[in-house]
């Protein structure tokens, strides 16, 4: 869940982070995709062009993050989306000690 109660996920990829852990998720921008199915809600904030793919920036909660969408999806700002994390290229840390626990 966020900090501030916006939105919760599970994400059973990180197993091996306790129930409950305070943690900091960080993610490269190519390690989100959409998908249909995927565990994140979320709102197309704003969409740049560049070349076959878009910066997407998306909204998850009150949390903003960037994902690098193919070009042909036709996003736009406003637009309802789910996403998906890819396993490589995203990163969980302690919230108190900031280790990097996966």
């Amino acid at each position: 869940m966020l900090e501030d109660g916006s939105a919760s996920v599970a994400l059973p990829m990180f197993g091996g982070v306790a129930e409950g852990a305070r943690v900091s998720l960080a993610l490269r921008a190519e390690s989100a995709f959409l998908d249909p199915d995927g565990p994140l809600a979320c709102e197309v904030k704003s969409v740049y062009q560049m070349g076959k793919e878009e910066m997407a920036y998306l909204r998850f909660g009150t949390v903003e993050f960037r994902a690098y969408i193919d070009a042909e999806n036709g996003l736009k700002a406003g637009d309802r989306v789910h996403i998906a994390l890819k396993s490589r290229g995203v990163f969980v840390f302690d919230a108190e000690t900031g280790a990097r626990l996966r």
